[in-house]
């Protein structure tokens, strides 16, 4: 099956639960965002090819990503 086909199915049959109240930030809490979030890009297509150099590259820079942001993204298509 079609992952696209899959995804956009899902997004249109599923109905979401109202979220709980203990899940949701205080509005004294929010910020407002002045720039763009600029999330670290990891390259993993070496990592997925078996490349052990891209791998130890690309496992020191999610460390890193990880540290000083929290997280990271990869660009590379999942489905």
């Amino acid at each position: 099956m079609d992952s696209g086909l899959l995804l956009s199915a899902l997004n249109h049959n599923i109905q979401l639960p109202k979220v709980p109240t203990n899940f949701i930030w205080p509005k004294e809490y929010l910020v407002e965002a002045h720039e763009e979030l600029q999330a670290p890009m990891v390259d993993l297509n070496g990592f997925l090819k078996g490349d052990e150099n891209a791998t130890h590259y690309a496992s020191k820079t999610i460390a890193q990503a990880c540290l000083n942001h929290g997280f990271f993204q990869s660009g590379q298509p999942w489905c």
